[in-house]
């Protein structure tokens, strides 16, 4: 079976309802829908073009802006590439086909019908990739959210291999759809309808036609992803939701830190919610297909064509949607954004942001430090010495107490994979500093 972007495209029986199907000749171009052709042409293009630039610069935002990566941003950079690829895709694919046959354009559609495979074989891929990377950050961010500390470090640590691991899954699972469809020319007709589509004789037999393509692919690319997918971010919304109560209660627990973890949770959220709602409708479909898949296509055409229509816009749609939540709650995004419209205004060229600096008061020492953090505070108090206070301003005790009470709430409260638990001193130790320092 084929999937909804497929189906769109790869049937030349769906270019054509029921309720506009005149009994013409077979070599008859087909009859253009107007509603249909407004919606792919007209809606899903403009999406897919506003999703290839945006997407295309928050690639560029994540990959090159800074000058030194963070690793938790490797799946959002990667999806940021995968959607725009997806969404460049759409239009040589899905709107030339109709604009093809609108036209009756005979140098259109051979260029069509040659590029179909390849296009269709990306499409596939990019589309898949992007779930699965989607399922990957939100499988790691459901352990943050829930305190997983034995899992979270695993994964946090293996983000590359995780991500090369879902690539390979996706080749395995999309790649061959280039070998599952062939362009053979149709001796009777000619013009835009000289040539058909025919599976290959991969694609028939019944072992890789029925259990692979059927029900294996929908299952590991639709069903399971659409499933875990929802699952996560209801458990990642619920436990958020906990958080923010108990934070109401407890002043150290807003710190900058906690705020930031909670702000690329929500992110991923909202950016699980556009799949989600995009890919509803591709589920029912495929549902339906299995269940009944006779009864869709013959009865049920017109709606049939629309709703495999409607996928395919949603899916760029949702690409496009996500860079406003990239800019919402995400730094480099926003930053760069920020300097793009900057640059636009005075003519001047956009540049990397530079990586703060150092302070340059006396503070814990961090450049080539290893150790945990209560290390760094014993050095700190060991340096000062007992006579410390009368030579120190008040300053330095006040900074100290902050870094205590910073360390206090952090082992109160373990949010993100910055460092693992073992590294932070017991909380009991943390709160008799923190009182000494106060003392001062």
């Amino acid at each position: 079976m084929t999937s909804a972007v497929e189906l769109a495209t790869t049937q030349p029986e769906t270019n054509m309802t029921t309720d506009n199907y005149d009994g013409s000749d077979f070599c008859d171009s087909p009859l253009v829908d107007m509603g249909r052709f407004v919606l792919v042409v007209g809606v899903g293009t403009l999406a897919a073009l506003i999703s290839s630039v945006v997407n295309l610069f928050a690639f560029y935002a994540t990959a090159v802006w800074r000058r030194k990566q963070r690793s938790h941003m490797l799946y959002v950079k990667l999806l940021t590439f995968s959607d725009a690829v997806l969404s460049v895709v759409y239009v040589p694919l899905i709107t030339v086909d109709r604009v093809k046959d609108y036209m009756e354009s005979v140098a259109l559609s051979d260029l069509w019908w040659m590029s179909y495979a390849p296009l269709l074989t990306i499409a596939h891929i990019t589309k898949t990739w992007s779930c699965f990377l989607l399922l990957s950050a939100t499988f790691e961010r459901y352990l943050i959210a829930s305190k997983s500390t034995r899992f979270m470090h695993i994964v946090r640590r293996r983000r590359p291999a995780i991500a090369s691991a879902t690539l390979l899954l996706t080749a395995v699972t999309s790649g061959a759809v280039f070998y599952e469809v062939k362009t053979v020319p149709n001796e009777y007709c000619t013009g835009v309808n000289k040539f058909t589509l025919d599976l290959t004789d991969l694609a028939r037999s019944p072992f890789y036609g029925t259990v692979f393509r059927f029900y294996l692919r929908n299952t590991v690319t639709v069903f399971l992803p659409f499933i875990l997918l929802a699952l996560l971010n209801a458990g990642i919304l619920f436990t958020l939701k906990g958080q923010e109560r108990r934070a109401s209660l407890f002043r150290f627990a807003s710190t900058d830190h906690k705020v930031r973890i909670r702000s690329a949770t929500r992110m991923l959220v909202l950016v699980v919610c556009t799949y989600l709602g995009s890919n509803s409708l591709n589920v029912a479909l495929t549902v339906w297909e299995h269940i009944d898949f006779d009864s869709l296509f013959f009865h049920h055409r017109s709606f049939y064509a629309y709703g495999t229509d409607l996928v395919s816009v949603l899916a760029v749609i949702a690409c496009a949607l996500r860079f406003p939540i990239y800019v919402a709650y995400e730094p480099d995004v926003r930053a760069a954004t920020m300097s793009l419209i900057s640059s636009i205004g005075t003519c001047k060229e956009m540049r990397p942001a530079k990586a703060s600096k150092p302070s340059s008061h006396r503070s814990l020492p961090s450049a080539g430090w290893i150790g945990s953090e209560f290390d760094r505070l014993a050095v700190f108090i060991a340096v000062q010495g007992p006579n410390a206070r009368e030579e120190q301003s008040p300053t330095t005790y006040t900074s100290t107490a902050n870094i205590l009470e910073s360390i206090a709430s952090r082992r109160t409260e373990i949010d993100d994979s910055e460092a693992p638990s073992d590294h932070f001193p017991d909380s009991s130790k943390c709160h008799s500093l923190l009182a000494q320092a106060h003392a001062f």
